[in-house]
């Protein structure tokens, strides 16, 4: 019994690795296009569609890890770094969102 926590513990583990270091990368593309978007240059809505899928895969990966398999493995702390900066993305894109969308509300009237 002891060797299945001990793999449940690795296998979670690299599962938050690769999601923490996905959510910064996403971040850093995320700061990117918001200081484009900050200049008035050009909008990017393939660019923020895309990472918008990205958050939301990563959202849905840490909704479908089983909550008594991570308090098993000990790793509630880390779960919660993980959403942390999964929703932090989330936050970013919603900057980034809400000048396209009163831009589109604008064009309309």
């Amino acid at each position: 019994m002891g060797q299945v926590i001990v793999l449940k513990h690795v296998r979670l583990t690299r599962a938050f690795q690769v999601i923490e270091s996905a959510a910064l990368s996403l971040d850093s593309e995320l700061r990117g296009l918001r200081a484009i978007a900050g200049t008035g240059l050009a909008d990017f809505p393939e660019e923020v569609a895309m990472l918008r899928t990205y958050v939301r895969t990563l959202s849905v990966l840490l909704q479908s890890m089983a909550p008594d398999e991570i308090a098993e493995a000990g790793l509630e702390d880390r779960h919660a770094v993980a959403e942390t900066a999964v929703r932090h993305c989330a936050a970013a894109l919603k900057t980034i969102d809400a000048p396209q969308a009163l831009a589109a509300i604008s064009d309309i009237a």
